[in-house]
């Protein structure tokens, strides 16, 4: 027997948008009000919360959480992800660690960097190519990521966006999450220029989140991501959902 709470959200899952959006609208009205706890540490916890609220299975493959969108969760001050995708690497992964690592915050050998168009604390910046995006420390390149895998990516992960925006507090010393307004950005020819657009304008932030711990890497992908102007500046045209 299929749960009804399933059945009360399988219109998310339609591929026309005119089901969609209704659909949506009415399960963000329904939970606008309500502060949900956090249950689990560290980042991503409101987009962990949104998915489970709309029974949106986890996904961390490079496809839209619905199959007409991908759902992002956002505040006015933080960056969001668009996706994330490793690239060539252009040197043994020892080496790197061995020319390269730092002693980060948590680990005693990291690569652990918010990489921009110019040098980091660490010496990490990324550069573009008439052939893709080299990260490099100092003067040595690390890593490739081809223009056509970028864009594969990208198109891959945004048929079309919704973004939510959150709001957060304490209650009882337990952060809190209500979610307060909403947005649906529909795909255009021109999204797919404007994100390599950005890169090249050096607005894309690459983070790379690996690590060294007990002799073993530890690898939480790298990220792509960009703050609020810049992702509205990708995604051109939108419509009010809440």
């Amino acid at each position: 027997r299929q749960d009804p709470y399933l059945m009360r959200n399988e219109h998310i899952f339609s591929t026309d948008v005119e089901i969609v959006l209704p659909a949506l609208k009415s399960e963000l009205q329904s939970i606008k009000s309500i502060w949900f706890p956090r249950s689990r540490n560290g980042d991503g916890e409101a987009g962990r919360i949104l998915e489970r609220e709309l029974c949106v299975p986890e996904n961390n493959r490079d496809e839209a959480d619905i199959p007409i969108a991908d759902l992002k969760t956002a505040t006015a001050t933080t960056k969001t992800t668009l996706f994330s995708k490793e690239g060539k690497l252009l040197l043994p992964k020892e080496e790197i660690y061995k020319r390269f690592g730092f002693a980060g915050k948590k680990h005693p050998l990291s690569l652990q960097s918010a990489v921009n168009s110019s040098p980091n604390s660490h010496h990490f910046f990324y550069y573009c190519e008439g052939d893709g995006v080299y990260l490099r420390c100092r003067d040595v390149d690390i890593q490739f990521w081809s223009w056509d895998l970028l864009s594969h990516c990208f198109t891959s992960k945004f048929p079309a966006v919704f973004t939510v925006h959150y709001e957060t507090k304490k209650i009882n010393n337990v952060e809190h999450f209500k979610f307060t307004h909403a947005y649906y950005f529909p795909s255009l020819n021109s999204t797919i220029n404007s994100f390599l657009s950005a890169f090249k304008q050096g607005n894309i932030t690459i983070e790379v989140r690996r690590y060294m711990i007990a002799g073993k890497e530890r690898n939480r992908g790298t990220a792509f991501r960009v703050n609020q102007q810049t992702f509205n500046q990708i995604f051109q045209t939108r419509t009010t959902i809440i």
